[in-house]
């Protein structure tokens, strides 16, 4: 199949080859468990934002430090009266999210931030997106859509 073949052309098919990935996701999972943990020894009224698969596998290799998540906003109305896998944060709906007046919003899904703060701008200033510029808006991508990993012929974004 072109897809392995293009793996294999890319490094995607060794250990190496994905030691960048490794190393952004230990990065990650350490700023968000830092961050966590930090929120629950200050006793902060922390909230979240969207409940999504992604969520919920970092907030499972975060461990302990999510519990100072009390629960997650998510517009999906399946979701909401459930708890998340793993943490078991609960999952709340969008408007019960913004009647709880959090201190912070932690986006989990950095893709819905300017959609949360369209459709609910008494969030604003209250929404944070780890990784992020100053003004809190998520950083974007470089072109191609690809995390550069540097020192990785063939997988950074300019290689493309």
């Amino acid at each position: 199949l072109a897809a392995y073949d293009d793996e294999a052309r890319r490094g995607l098919s060794t250990p190496e080859g994905l030691a960048c990935l490794a190393e952004s996701v230990a990065v990650s999972t350490m700023r968000l468990r830092s961050y966590l943990e930090g929120h629950r020894a200050a006793g902060t009224r922390l909230y979240a934002y969207g409940a999504a698969s992604k969520a919920v596998a970092e907030l499972a290799m975060v461990g302990e430090a999510a519990t100072a998540i009390l629960a997650a906003g998510d517009a999906s109305p399946a979701k909401q009266g459930r708890c998340m896998p793993g943490s078991r944060i609960p999952v709340i709906s969008p408007a019960e999210l913004v009647a709880a007046d959090p201190r912070e919003v932690l986006l989990l899904l950095p893709d819905l931030h300017d959609e949360l703060l369209a459709t609910h701008p008494r969030l604003a200033g209250r929404v944070v997106v780890l990784g992020t510029s100053p003004t809190g808006t998520p950083s974007p991508l470089p072109p191609g859509g690809a995390a550069t990993c540097p020192g990785t012929p063939g997988r950074n974004a300019g290689d493309r």
